[in-house]
C-alpha cells in the first residue's frame, strides 16, 4: 500500500511538472532595466504545447488575443510590431486601448505562408512603450487566446513581466572643459579690468 501511495504521488508530481514545463505565452525584453526616454520593447512569444514546431501544430491561418495592462505611470504605448517572418503571411494586427492602462492586442494571418520556423516557439510581435518616468514598468498578461482554422486552441492564465526604468544620467562634464572655461572667464575678467 505504501508504495502504491508512492508511485501515485510521483505519478501526480511528473504530471504536474510536465505542465509546468509547458510555456504557451512567453514575454520577454532585450533588456531588464531602461532608462528615461528609452523605448521599452516587450517581445511576445509563444510555444507550443507538446514542444514540436509550430508548423506541424498550428495551421497558417490563425488568430491570437492578448488583453493586457500595464503602468501607464511609467510609459505609455507607442505602437507595435511584427517580424519580418510575417512579410508573405499577410497579417492584420492591431491594438486596441479601452482604458488609460488596459488594452488588446489582436493578430490574424490569412497568408499562404505561417510565420513559423523549425522550433517550437514564434513572434507574435513587439509591443513599444516610451518611458516617461524612472519606476518599475508592469505588464500584466490579463488573458490569452490562440487559436487555428482547424479548431487548435490554446489560452495561457495570468502573468505578469516587469522592467526597471531610471532616471537618465546626465553626463558630468569634464574636468579640463571645466578648467578652460574658467581660465576663459578670468581671460574676460582680466581684460575687463585692464
Amino acid at each position: 500500500m505504501k508504495k502504491l501511495k508512492t508511485l501515485l504521488i510521483a505519478a501526480l508530481a511528473g504530471l504536474t511538472l510536465s505542465f509546468n514545463s509547458y510555456a504557451g505565452l512567453l514575454i520577454s525584453s532585450g533588456q531588464s532595466e531602461y532608462s528615461v526616454g528609452d523605448t521599452l520593447s516587450i517581445d511576445l512569444f509563444y510555444q507550443t504545447n507538446d514542444g514540436s514546431p509550430a508548423a506541424n501544430v498550428l495551421d497558417i491561418w490563425f488568430d491570437s488575443n492578448l488583453w493586457f495592462d500595464y503602468s501607464n505611470d511609467v510609459a505609455s504605448f507607442v505602437d507595435s510590431n511584427l517580424p519580418s517572418t510575417y512579410n508573405n503571411a499577410d497579417p492584420f494586427a492591431f491594438v486596441s486601448e479601452y482604458a488609460v492602462d488596459e488594452a488588446e492586442y489582436f493578430l490574424s494571418t490569412f497568408g499562404t505562408e505561417g510565420p513559423f520556423d523549425a522550433t517550437d516557439t514564434f513572434s507574435l510581435g513587439t509591443l513599444n512603450f516610451q518611458t516617461t518616468q524612472a519606476g518599475v514598468f508592469n505588464f500584466n498578461l490579463i488573458d490569452f487566446g490562440l487559436y487555428d482554422f482547424w479548431g487548435y486552441f490554446d489560452d495561457t492564465a495570468p502573468a505578469s513581466y516587469s522592467v526597471n526604468v531610471v532616471a537618465a544620467e546626465v553626463p558630468e562634464p569634464s574636468g579640463l572643459a571645466v578648467l578652460g572655461f574658467v581660465g576663459l572667464m578670468l581671460f574676460r575678467l582680466k581684460r575687463r579690468n585692464c
